[in-house]
This record gives C-alpha cells, sequence and structure tokens, in this order.
C-alpha cells in the first residue's frame, strides 16, 4: 500500500500502520477495558524472587545461630524490605497521569492493554486537513486566460474538489456559494501533480506547470513557479478545460500551528507520518519548504482512489478515541509509548530497590542488628522508592 511503499526505509518487514478515522461508535469497549496488559507478567516474576531472598536471609539467621525466632524475625523484615510494594503504583500510575492529559485533549485511552498496541505502531496517516486546515488556505490570485471568466474557473475548481476533498475543497466551495454545483463530476485520474476530470461533460485538469506539459498543455510562465513556491507559503496550480490554460491559481498554505511539535512526538515514539492528500499543491517539496523534513520520517501519500479522502464509520475498534481533531488523537498516540517507557524505567528503579534492600538486610544480618530495624523504617525505606517513580510520571507524561 502507499503507507509502506513510502516508508520502506524506515519500517520493519511487517509493520504495525495505524489510519486516522471518523466514526459512530467504538466497538470492543468492554474487552479492552477486561484485558491484562503483557507487560504486567513481571510482577509474577518479583513476588517469588523476593520470598526466596527472604527464605535465604532466615536461613542464614538460623545457620548463624540466632535460633528459628531469629530466623523467622530476619526473614520477616527482609520480606517486607525487598517486597517492592512500589510496584502498586508503578503501572496505575502512570496510566491515571496519560488518561487525566488524554481527556484534557477530549480523547480517551480505553484500557491498558492499549497501551502496548499503539506503542507498537511503524506509522501513522491522517487526512492534510489536519496539517492545513482549512483556515489556513486562501486563494490569493487567480490570472484568468483567454476568454474564460473568473465564475467559470472557480466553479470546475470548485466541483472538482469538491469530489476529492481536502482543505482547498473547503475554500473553493466558500467562494462559490453563489454558483449552483452540478453533480454531474468524473475524476478520470487523479496523479502525483494533477487531476483529470470530467464536469458537465467537459475534461478538465488541474495540476501543477510539470503535469500540464506532460499533456502538451503550455503553462502560464511557468520559469516563475519555483522562485514563488520557493518562499515557503504559496503554490502554484494550473486549470485548463480541454486542452486550453483556463487560468493559474495562487494559494497560500499556512500549516498548522501546533504540526510540528506533534511530529517531534511521533518521531520520539519511533512512528513514521503519513499525510493523505489528493491536492496537487500538497507534496513532499511544498511540505520541506514549512518544516524540517531531513528531520523526521514525514511523507506525502497520494490518494489515488475516487472516493473522497475522508470517509466515516458506522463502527469501529479503537483503543484510542478523540470526540476532538486529529491533532487531539495524535497527542493521546503518543502518550502510549511516554507510559510504556516511564513503567519499564520504574521496572528498573524497582530492581535497584531491590538489591540495596538485600544489601541493608546482609549488613543487619552481619552486625546482629534486627532488633533496631522498626516498622517506621520499614515504611520510610518502601516510601522513598515510591517517590522517584512518582517524580519520573510527572516529568515524562
Amino acid at each position: 500500500d502507499g503507507e509502506s511503499a513510502a516508508f520502506y526505509d524506515y519500517i520493519p518487514e511487517n509493520p504495525v500502520l495505524f489510519r486516522v478515522k471518523k466514526a459512530s461508535f467504538i466497538d470492543g469497549f468492554y474487552r479492552r477495558m477486561r484485558a491484562y496488559p503483557r507487560g504486567r507478567s513481571v510482577i509474577l516474576a518479583f513476588v517469588p524472587l523476593v520470598v526466596c531472598i527472604a527464605v535465604i536471609f532466615a536461613v542464614a539467621a538460623c545457620i548463624i545461630g540466632g535460633g528459628a525466632y531469629e530466623g523467622l524475625r530476619i526473614g520477616y523484615i527482609t520480606l517486607l524490605m525487598a517486597m517492592p510494594f512500589s510496584i502498586l503504583i508503578t503501572y496505575s500510575y502512570p496510566f491515571f497521569k496519560a488518561s487525566r492529559e488524554a481527556f484534557a485533549a477530549d480523547s480517551a485511552i480505553i484500557g491498558e492493554a492499549s497501551l502496548e498496541e499503539y506503542a507498537s505502531g511503524s506509522a501513522v496517516t491522517f487526512d492534510d486537513r489536519e496539517v492545513f486546515p482549512s483556515v489556513g488556505v486562501k486563494v490569493k490570485t487567480v490570472q484568468v486566460v483567454g476568454k474564460f471568466m473568473i465564475d467559470e474557473v472557480m466553479y470546475y475548481a470548485s466541483c472538482v474538489f469538491g469530489k476529492t476533498g481536502g482543505p482547498l475543497a473547503d475554500v473553493l466551495d466558500i467562494a462559490t456559494l453563489d454558483l449552483h454545483k452540478t453533480p454531474d463530476v468524473e475524476v478520470l485520474e487523479i496523479s502525483e501533480d494533477g487531476i483529470d476530470a470530467v464536469v458537465d461533460g467537459r475534461r478538465v485538469f488541474i495540476g501543477k506547470a510539470d503535469y500540464m506539459k506532460a499533456r502538451n498543455i503550455m503553462p502560464i510562465n511557468p520559469g516563475e513557479d519555483d522562485d514563488i513556491e520557493g518562499g515557503g507559503e504559496v503554490c502554484v496550480m494550473y486549470l485548463a478545460v480541454s486542452s486550453n490554460i483556463a487560468a493559474k491559481f495562487y494559494i497560500q498554505y499556512l500549516i498548522d500551528s501546533d504540526f510540528e511539535y506533534i511530529l517531534k512526538q511521533l518521531y520520539k515514539a519511533g512512528l513514521c507520518i503519513g499525510i493523505k492528500s489528493f491536492d496537487p499543491n500538497v507534496n513532499d517539496r511544498m511540505l520541506s519548504a514549512r518544516i524540517k523534513l531531513s528531520k523526521y520520517p514525514v511523507k506525502v501519500i497520494k490518494c489515488r482512489s475516487t472516493a473522497p479522502a475522508e470517509e466515516e464509520d458506522e463502527h469501529s475498534d479503537s483503543g484510542i478515541v478523540t470526540r476532538g481533531s486529529a491533532k487531539n488523537l495524535l497527542t493521546t498516540l503518543t502518550l502510549c509509548d511516554r507510559v510504556l517507557h516511564v513503567t519499564k524505567t520504574n521496572t528498573v528503579v524497582k530492581i535497584f530497590s531491590i538489591v540495596i534492600s538485600v544489601i541493608l538486610m546482609a549488613f543487619v544480618l552481619m552486625m546482629g542488628k534486627a532488633g533496631d530495624v522498626s516498622s517506621w523504617l520499614v515504611a520510610l525505606y518502601q516510601l522513598f522508592w515510591v517517590l522517584p517513580m512518582v517524580i519520573i510520571a510527572k516529568l515524562l507524561i
């Protein structure tokens, strides 16, 4: 598919690909809430490990000469010291923190098992509207050619983009509200840099200068296009009717102010980013003039189907949902990787706490100071190892 081809150099042989979609209802809520995360299986290893350590210390105390009572006391204290009670918040607190962050963005992560599912992705694709919102797209100038009228060329452009969708479709639709749009529109072919369509029985081509040249249609002053587009805001697009150039459009595209931040977070999560678009102006070159593509694996993926780019499903099964924009959804997606990173870090902290407790209890055993280890010291020790886990979660999520 388009994603696999676009990110061939970045993703594994059998990648997990995500797609941002709209749906009326989300299935599988209770199944996801009941699912047990695979990462929690490490808990099963900690408990028998600590019990074994406690038994070893109890036996050692008996052998040294403390007797059965002393052995039981040393074993019990070792169990309390080495048992990582911080494990109770290792998974629950980071997930709680991420859920609050998601809720603030009108989103939700359904079940802890979804963290592992969505942190294992290779690429995510979404619509070009999320990168170039309609409010940031403006038709700056339209240079009409020959006998064609301004309302005529706007009408043809609006009909074609109304069929394919995208941010330019909204802009052109508003500009032609007073015109009656025909349903007689057929998109014949969508190329990397152009669209071939039939509107009211007339052949209409929309695209870049090279697209027109490939069809033996001479564009207007194509030499100036590179200089104009090199500025990073305005794109040049041609419209031809039959085999004649009808107009040259100068269109401004302003990128969403939060997009590069989201891009950075997705990159840190190990995800490639695909932008689905029908718009001939939206391509890798145009995107590179607005963000540093050399830093991030982001590609424009051209839609080839004549169906609208954005469809809504009746039902969908997803572990991450939002009632806001795709931007909110992508922000929530990055939380999954961050939560797993925190839990892995906390696991290392727990192992370190067990090692330290073994060293302390070995010292207590050799010095015969078991009577000096009070319950409040044990509680203070356990609390000491809870604090770094809470701090790590607050810093990283």
